[in-house]
């Protein structure tokens, strides 16, 4: 099977496990909405803070708090298994803020994690913001009705904040 997506962000042909997204940029938005800061997401993706809440929006996603950056820190590991199959590696050292040898050493620290995350995959390109055409608005459009439907749904559900229980740690 194609192991990755091709060159051009809206007709690209996304991997298996991702096509549900409407577009790899879309992908980004939505894995990263609530475990890196906005800023820092449009930054790594050329993009502004208004592009970036306005694509989350259009996929259902509700207003978040930025993550600090104690939980940007506790999320590293999240934020590398999130991005690995949509962003190159320097892309993903940008959204860590870490150079390639810290990346490098954390990687090198964790070896489960390496094993897991294996080799990237091949011919990843920058990933970067690009108006969608028409049939990709409405695939946001469906996924975005399917993700308020999803959200609705499960409102009166109990959530502890992230990493809520850390306070009980100490």
């Amino acid at each position: 099977g194609v192991s990755l997506c091709a060159t051009s962000l809206f007709a690209e042909e996304i991997c298996p496990y991702l096509d549900y997204f409407p577009s790899r940029f879309h992908a980004a938005i939505f894995r990263n909405w609530d475990i890196v800061p906005h800023e820092l997401l449009a930054k790594v993706l050329g993009a502004d803070v208004s592009q970036i809440e306005k694509t989350g929006k259009e996929l259902g996603l509700p207003k978040i708090k930025s993550p600090s950056p104690q939980e940007m820190q506790r999320n590293t590991e999240i934020i590398l298994r999130r991005n690995w199959p949509l962003f190159p590696r320097n892309q993903i050292e940008r959204l860590l803020d870490f150079s390639p040898a810290e990346f490098d050493d954390f990687l090198s620290k964790e070896i489960f994690l390496r094993a897991l995350l294996a080799s990237p995959p091949s011919g990843l390109t920058t990933l970067k913001y690009e108006p969608p055409d028409a049939k990709t608005e409405l695939r946001v459009e469906w996924f975005g009705d399917h993700v308020r439907k999803h959200l609705k749904n499960v409102s009166d559900t109990l959530e502890e904040p992230r990493l809520a229980f850390v306070a009980d740690l100490c």
